[in-house]
C-alpha cells in the first residue's frame, strides 16, 4: 500500500519528537503541514526553513519513499 501525505507527515513528527533537537518545533510544523495535504503551503514553509532542518525533512522523505517503493 502506498504511503499518503499524512503518513509522511506523521513520520516527520515522530522523528522530531525523538531526535529533533533545536529544530523540533519547526520539524513538527512541517510534518503537520504535509499531513494536511496542502502541498503548496508545505512547499512555502520549506522555503522559509533554515537549511539544516529543511534538508532533514528531505532526507526523511527520501528514506521512507525508498522503503515505500520496495
Amino acid at each position: 500500500m502506498s504511503m499518503t501525505c499524512m503518513d509522511f507527515g506523521n513520520i516527520i513528527i515522530k522523528y522530531a519528537n525523538e531526535s529533533g533537537g533545536i529544530d523540533k518545533e519547526e520539524l513538527i510544523l512541517a510534518g503537520k503541514l504535509l499531513g494536511r495535504g496542502f502541498p503548496k503551503v508545505f512547499a512555502e514553509f520549506l522555503d522559509s526553513m533554515d537549511t539544516a532542518p529543511r534538508e532533514m525533512v528531505f532526507q526523511i522523505l527520501k528514506d521512507h519513499k525508498e522503503r515505500d517503493n520496495g
